[in-house]
């Protein structure tokens, strides 16, 4: 995800495969914890690489098939970590928190051809990953004091929000933030 070249490639060997991409879902990040005097140069190049950047050049290699068809849409993936003041990744927060910047900078220009571009930021979602490397009693604990929904947000969850940004039910939607959270922020 980081070669932008091999990325943008990849996405053009699929349009010419399969036809114009209708919809893109940018569903890449890293939330790895680190601290911010531990952050160099280099770990923040690499961490904005696969948290934001890639996204801009997925979006920027399939704009121009979707601008041809007329329509399209653009789903981001961002964050609710760096609207919930979490400390353990702050160049993941700065990257996920620019995804509504993002959004917002690019929405007038593609709107102009139909071209839905919205942001879906998850609360934790439950993957295996969260629940082998991060969730414990205590961590629960005190985010089931914040979450208004007493259940937990499953990668299921994510995705029913995803297939409506993607679906022409969201027709009319474009440069907002989708929270998916169970009312945590």
């Amino acid at each position: 995800m980081t070669d932008v070249h091999s990325l943008q490639q990849a996405i053009t060997d699929v349009a010419q495969a399969l036809g114009t991409f209708d919809v893109l879902l940018n569903n890449v990040g890293s939330d790895d914890r680190h601290a911010l005097e531990d952050v160099t140069p280099a770990y923040w190049d690499q961490r904005i690489g696969i948290n934001q950047r890639a996204a801009f050049f997925a979006i920027q290699a399939v704009v121009p098939g979707m601008r041809g068809q007329g329509r399209g849409s653009i789903i981001n993936l961002g964050s609710t970590g760096w609207q919930t003041k979490n400390a353990s990744y702050p160049c993941y927060a700065t990257a996920k928190s620019s995804m509504n910047g993002m959004m917002r900078g690019m929405a007038k220009s593609l709107g102009e051809h139909r071209i839905r571009i919205n942001v879906l930021s998850p609360g934790w979602v439950m993957t295996e990953r969260q629940l082998t490397q991060w969730l414990d009693a205590e961590s629960e604990k005190e985010w089931m004091k914040s979450q208004c929904l007493p259940d937990k947000i499953m990668p299921a969850d994510i995705a029913s929000m995803a297939l409506f940004l993607a679906s022409d039910a969201s027709q009319a939607c474009t440069a907002q933030e989708f929270v998916v959270d169970a009312g945590w922020t």
